[in-house]
């Protein structure tokens, strides 16, 4: 989260070794690997996680949905989304990406209001918040390493029409 990556690789190796069983260290690791851009890693890790877990949660599925956009997967980030129900707030604007970038421009936007009605309602703070503020969060809320991954999040949301502009990678 304090964007040292690199720093962070050795402990996430030996958390899985030493907790290979653990499906929620290896979704966790997976997670990291995918911010960090290691995809084929990230993908192994997840898969493991769901076939160790016989009942897997909403938060496990999303987990999923951002590893399976970040890897640019975007069927498999929308079957994720249907499993993880919505259950973190953010998920609406990667089903918005993921159909977006799927040319399914109108389900794209549906999603992408969703997202914005749904932080809307639980943003805490003196003034209600614009959608660009809303987006901006969104846009930084991830510990992306790379901005390629970050790109593909910022395009995909931008093509749902939630508004990015001046948005840049590591930018806070």
């Amino acid at each position: 989260m304090s964007g040292q990556h690199s720093q962070a690789e050795v402990p996430m190796r030996l958390a899985c070794e030493l907790n290979p069983n653990d499906s929620w260290t290896l979704i966790s690791a997976a997670l990291f690997h995918s911010f960090s851009g290691n995809h084929d890693r990230a993908a192994e890790l997840a898969q493991q996680s769901l076939e160790m877990t016989l009942m897997p949660s909403l938060t496990h599925w999303g987990y999923q949905v951002t590893i399976a956009y970040l890897r640019g997967d975007d069927q498999a980030t929308l079957e994720a989304c249907d499993r993880a129900q919505d259950v973190i707030r953010t998920l609406p604007a990667w089903r918005a990406a993921a159909l977006a970038r799927l040319g399914r421009t109108e389900e794209a936007g549906q999603a992408a209001e969703r997202f914005l009605r749904g932080l809307r309602a639980g943003w805490f703070a003196e003034t209600a918040p614009t959608d660009g503020e809303m987006v901006r969060w969104l846009l930084h809320l991830y510990p992306m390493r790379r901005p390629e991954e970050w790109a593909r999040l910022h395009d995909g949301i931008a093509a749902a029409g939630l508004p990015t502009e001046g948005a840049r990678h590591n930018d806070w």
